[in-house]
């Protein structure tokens, strides 16, 4: 089953319309009833239509598979080479300047929110600036200053000349590094030990830190959220339960 769902996504991604229609073909096919993989094979059509705007997403998630695919159908569908790039250079530039306030000494929230990274790519950047050393953001700048020479017409002996093939070494270059970073590490580190935890405020928001590190924000607390919501799902039935929170940081699982 999930590799048919699995499937079944991958053909009709991005084309809600599509989809709606495929699924209404293999029910005219095909009685009701399971499918098999084979049937849905067969039938489904490649109706996905990719939005440059999410490339970033697959490829700092370490997607391989699908950020090569979203690349393959954006040049299908003729998307300017220029654009995709323009995207993807954007994601490694803000990542730079979000770990260079971190070095100096602004928390994590806080940059990403001068950086203005919302929604999903937060959460991607939370994850991975940790695990990311300076050298290695200063080459994907690099390699993206590159990438953006041979598309307007410049050449370069080490990278391929071909628009559409230098955006795939650029992607490839960044998925290496972000498959390849390490699990961050802080509590090993002896400076961190020693620092203060400190409660500080920027504007309305709140920030929870230990050093440069960031613990806790005011305004990103869905892992609190969803604690409380999975947590309580799995008692709903019982009268009077009880519960018991270790550890109330901001008190957002409350």
């Amino acid at each position: 089953v999930q590799r048919a769902l699995a499937f079944f996504a991958d053909r009709v991604e991005g084309n809600l319309l599509a989809a709606h229609q495929e699924l209404q073909k293999l029910a005219l096919l095909h009685p009701a009833g399971e499918l098999s993989f084979e049937q849905i094979e067969a039938a489904v059509l490649n109706v996905a239509r990719y939005d440059v705007f999410k490339l970033g997403e697959a490829v700092f998630a370490g997607q391989v598979g699908r950020a090569l695919r979203m690349l393959d159908g954006l040049q299908a569908e003729g998307e300017g080479a220029v654009l995709v790039h323009w995207t993807l250079a954007e994601d490694i530039r803000a990542l730079k300047r979000i770990k260079d306030a971190m070095r100096d000494g602004k928390p994590l929230p806080m940059a990403l929110k001068e950086a203005r990274v919302w929604g999903a790519k937060e959460r991607l950047f939370e994850r991975l600036l940790p695990t990311l050393a300076d050298h290695q953001l200063a080459h994907l700048v690099q390699a993206a200053s590159v990438c953006d020479g041979v598309i307007k017409g410049l050449k370069h002996p080490e990278w391929p000349h071909d628009p559409f093939a230098a955006l795939k070494r650029l992607v490839l270059l960044v998925l290496q590094q972000v498959t390849s970073a390490p699990a961050p590490t802080p509590a090993r580190s002896s400076a961190t030990a020693k620092a203060p935890l400190v409660l500080s405020r920027h504007e309305s928001e709140f920030v929870i830190r230990i050093g440069p590190h960031a613990l806790m924000s005011s305004r990103t607390h869905g892992t609190e959220d969803l604690l409380a919501e999975l947590a309580c799902a799995r008692i709903a039935d019982r009268a009077a339960a009880r519960i018991l929170v270790g550890g109330l940081g901001m008190g957002f699982t409350l």
